[in-house]
């Protein structure tokens, strides 16, 4: 349940989404195309870098829109066991002479509804993210395209 709540790694082969558009806007970036001095094998790489930045992007949001479905039924989950045993508290004599218990269990569910709403909001900001990126990796590959176009005037 405690992993619910982390964050994953950002890292595939070294490169994250951020790093490697920095990277990649870095080499598009020619004030003049014809001026440029990208041969094939650096425009090969590039392509290369783009398709494992768009996979990558795939992957997190497979992974983000796996983590909005099942995340909040993981802390429901948990909440209906909380509940359970706050109903199980009220019937076992022991349970009444345990004070310490029944404060922890309403601290407990306290942050449990914390916790969902806060991973609720990473979770959209994380996907409103990965759309971003994808669109900018779109916008790459534009470029891409044109470049290898003109990889003749070049």
């Amino acid at each position: 349940m405690a992993a619910a709540g982390l964050p994953r790694s950002k890292e595939v082969s070294g490169i994250t989404v951020t790093k490697g558009l920095f990277i990649i806007f870095t080499l598009l970036y020619p004030a003049n195309l014809s001026n440029s001095l990208i041969d094939e094998d650096q425009l090969e790489e590039l392509r290369e870098n783009v398709e494992k930045l768009q996979e990558e992007v795939l992957r997190k949001k497979a992974e983000n829109k796996l983590d909005r479905i099942y995340t909040p039924l993981i802390y429901d989950d948990a909440t209906r066991l909380i509940d359970h045993l706050f109903k199980m508290r009220n019937t076992v004599e022991e349970f009444k002479l345990l004070t310490p218990l029944r404060h922890f269990m309403d601290d407990l569910k306290k942050l449990m509804d914390a916790t969902k709403k806060y991973k609720g909001k990473y979770l959209e900001l994380k996907a409103a993210e990965l759309k971003d990126n994808e669109e900018k990796l779109s916008g790459i590959m534009k470029w891409l395209v044109l470049l290898e176009g003109h990889k003749d005037e070049l």
